[in-house]
């Protein structure tokens, strides 16, 4: 027998070594292009996903905020109190629906013809309920269906839910949230002739006052139809839903409109919101 001496063995070992690294990286060119597809896809996933980002959540409540399909949606801790500003807690037109019905969608929809997507946000109206639902549909889109499994398991009911809807528009050197007024499918139509915008506020408020116009392409007031008048409703304390009604009689053709909100604080201090809103005409 004929053993191989000690360079002969060390040879082998190297081109043993050698062939191991070129199948290495033969591998490696063959998954890299996997790899690279599978990291731009979680990226994207982030970017595209409607959750938001620093939502305390509770770690073990299977209600918890997260993503649930197209929608993240659940409870959330609120860490901080809020400040005196405004919040937009709900625009719709039309009524709610009665109930909920078990295992049925609530058809959510809004005026054809936007050419940006869709933002959507749900809100809870109940004190000390911290719930949140957040949705994203295409440009082009009028509609989204609404699993109602989670608000059955809370317990909300739609009178105790804000929704609002919005795009994204430039308007003049700045991009702007504009709000579109968004309907309940198969809702009572008996109050179709008012939009009804709901604000929510973290501080208490003496009064409330409403200044709306319609607005050019850059956001400014052109046409003002309701001149700073008060709401009257009496107290309005922080947190509870402010209810301000808009007859579509009163707005002109289908346009953009601007809304200033006007506050004086219980302390004195005052506080300000502007937004926009869309208006799909008659």
């Amino acid at each position: 027998m004929v053993f191989p001496d000690a360079r002969s063995f060390r040879l082998s070992t190297q081109g043993r070594r050698a062939i191991i690294s070129k199948l290495a990286a033969c591998l490696l060119l063959v998954l890299l292009p996997f790899v690279l597809r599978a990291h731009l896809h979680a990226q994207a996933t982030v970017v595209n996903s409607p959750c938001a980002a620093g939502l305390l959540k509770p770690a073990t409540d299977p209600l918890a905020y997260q993503l649930r399909g197209e929608r993240c949606e659940g409870i959330y801790i609120r860490e901080v109190a809020g400040t005196g500003g405004f919040s937009v807690a709900a625009f719709v037109v039309g009524g709610l629906p009665a109930t909920i019905e078990p295992g049925n969608a609530l058809s959510i929809e809004w005026p054809a013809g936007l050419d940006a997507p869709v933002v959507l946000r749900a809100v809870s109206l109940r004190r000390n309920l911290y719930y949140r639902m957040d949705a994203r549909r295409p440009a082009g889109s009028i509609r989204f269906d609404w699993p109602s499994d989670v608000l059955r398991k809370l317990g909300l009911e739609t009178r105790e839910v804000g929704i609002v809807a919005w795009t994204e528009k430039r308007l003049g050197e700045s991009v702007q949230d504009v709000y579109v007024p968004v309907r309940f499918g198969g809702a009572n139509s008996k109050d179709q002739a008012a939009y009804v915008l709901q604000v929510l506020s973290g501080s208490d408020l003496r009064e409330v006052y409403v200044r709306l116009s319609t607005a050019d392409a850059s956001g400014r007031e052109q046409q003002v139809i309701i001149k700073d008048e008060p709401l009257k409703l009496g107290f309005y304390p922080a947190e509870r839903p402010i209810p301000i009604r808009i007859l579509a009689a009163t707005l002109k053709e289908h346009g953009l409109y601007r809304l200033q909100l006007n506050a004086a604080l219980s302390n004195g201090r005052p506080s300000s919101r502007i937004l926009y809103f869309q208006h799909a005409g008659r």
